[in-house]
């Protein structure tokens, strides 16, 4: 009798040792299952998070066909008493160090898109400019100001930037565009 019940007590404990052992396999595989779930789904994010226009940088280098307004008196003409500009064309205003900048359109006869870039290349603010016809004095020409030092200004056809999905904070490779 002593050995029948010796020999289910080593069966029940051989079953029990199984059982716990099968039961702790299939956690511990789905729990790794589970994390490398997690780690694609992280993974992922981490890609979308990179293809962020506000953390890549952007060359517009083949996108534009681009005009330098460098020098004073070119910067002070700009795009003035022009009735059209191609459809992805533009002019990049170039100035000596960064500073507030404010913009207006005085005989400017094309909607534009003003953008501010600041030295680093990364887009401050792009403002919606309207021509203003029949303006009697000076005084009737709205400014525009970038929202901080700005060492750069590119002007094109306006909603051209929406088009191309530039935005505030977006990252210009500036030394691509400079000649």
């Amino acid at each position: 009798m002593v050995s029948k019940y010796n020999k289910m007590v080593v069966a029940l404990v051989l079953l029990a040792i199984l059982s716990i052992f099968t039961i702790g396999l299939e956690f511990f595989y789905f729990t790794k299952v589970d994390n490398k779930l997690v780690g694609i789904n992280q993974l992922k994010e981490v890609r979308v998070d990179a293809k962020d226009k506000k953390s890549e940088i952007i060359d517009l280098s083949s996108r534009l066909k681009l005009e330098y307004a460098r020098t004073e008196a070119e910067q002070e003409k700009g795009l003035m008493n022009r009735d059209s500009l191609c459809e992805n064309c533009g002019m990049l205003f170039i100035f000596d160090s960064s500073k507030t900048l404010s913009f207006w359109m005085k005989n400017t006869l094309i909607p534009l898109d003003i953008i501010f870039i600041a030295q680093d290349g990364t887009v401050l603010n792009i403002e919606k400019a309207n021509p203003v016809l029949n303006a009697q004095n000076d005084t009737q020409y709205p400014s525009y100001f970038s929202n901080g030092d700005a060492k750069y200004v590119l002007e094109v056809n306006q909603n051209w930037c929406e088009k191309n999905q530039i935005l505030n904070g977006t990252k210009i490779d500036i030394q691509k565009l400079t000649p």
